[in-house]
């Protein structure tokens, strides 16, 4: 019986020397519940589908800056 924990290293926080871009990285096949203002003015709800994609430059591990606010981004509705 093992007593002592392996612990296993942590690769994403080691420099990486290789310089290698990512052409496109994201998200496919997100939802989002939207409202859509009709003809006569009413609210219409529905749900928009839409794909998210960033080009990944050589060096940058995370994509912490590239964080939407859904709020002020993707949480307003047509209607308002």
């Amino acid at each position: 019986m093992l007593d002592e924990r392996i612990r296993l290293p942590d690769v994403q926080a080691f420099a990486d020397s290789r310089a290698i871009s990512i052409d496109s990285v994201g998200i496919k096949g997100i939802k989002f519940p939207i409202s859509v203002r009709t003809f006569d003015g009413q609210a219409q709800p529905s749900v928009a589908q839409f794909d998210m994609y960033v080009r990944l430059h050589a060096g940058n591990r995370c994509l912490g800056g590239v964080l939407i606010s859904w709020e002020d981004r993707a949480g307003r509705s047509a209607a308002d």
